[in-house]
């Protein structure tokens, strides 16, 4: 578990630095950055070699770990651990594409481990919230920004599906004290107030909106999050 879970991470580490890099550029109106491979691109014959996200054996990956993470508690010590990453590889495969055959999969594994106690504790220790937090707030290129109105009804609902989805994953992470903390702790409140009054490097969906608004509630009566926030 833990091999698999180190070549997964490689894989959607690179994804998200790329989707990242895209994102600078459209804010920049400039081209892209000639130092951030394509997706398809996966450098051979190195250590820190990668498989695509889009590679149908990153989805067999993906695939597998569901498998595992099925029989409750066979793979929580690794998923958890401080030095397995796990925490950081679950929250970032909700960056994956929505059209990926990986990533119905990735969210079912998301789903089954963020209800835990043990992976909140985890997720607030290791200090990997603000990778949720970026799906969270990153606006939605179908319908916000330059690229808004070229894209199908179909893509747009899917977009949304996934965004309603990663709040899920917030508000079940955030019944947890250790994640209200985080949250109250660092500028990850700050974040969702971001979210609540239309920052405008945010996304503007009332969706988001109301999912910030819900999250700060929680945060405002929490008697040990409440004080910090």
């Amino acid at each position: 578990a833990t091999s698999l879970i180190r070549f997964m991470k490689r894989g959607i580490d690179h994804h998200v630095a790329t989707k990242n890099q895209l994102f600078r550029d459209d804010d920049d109106d400039g081209g892209p950055d000639d130092d951030v491979l394509d997706d398809a691109e996966a450098p051979a014959g190195r250590r820190d070699a990668f498989l695509p996200v889009t590679d149908e054996r990153f989805a067999l990956a993906v695939r597998a770990l569901h498998v595992l993470v099925q029989i409750d508690g066979l793979v929580d010590d690794v998923l958890c651990s401080d030095t397995d990453d796990g925490p950081a590889l679950l929250l970032s495969l909700l960056e994956l594409p929505h059209n990926n055959d990986a990533y119905e999969t990735a969210f079912e594994v998301i789903r089954l481990v963020s209800p835990k106690q043990r992976f909140a504790n985890a997720v607030a220790r290791q200090g990997e919230l603000w990778r949720l937090l970026q799906v969270l707030e990153r606006p939605d290129p179908t319908t916000e920004g330059a690229g808004a109105g070229r894209f199908d009804v179909g893509t747009t609902q899917s977009n949304e599906q996934s965004h309603r989805r990663g709040w899920a994953v917030l508000e079940s992470l955030a019944s947890s004290t250790a994640i209200a903390l985080s949250l109250g702790n660092t500028c990850g409140w700050l974040e969702l107030l971001g979210i609540l009054v239309g920052y405008h490097k945010f996304t503007k969906r009332l969706l988001a909106r109301q999912g910030a608004a819900k999250t700060l509630s929680r945060l405002l009566w929490d008697p040990q999050a409440g004080p910090q926030v």
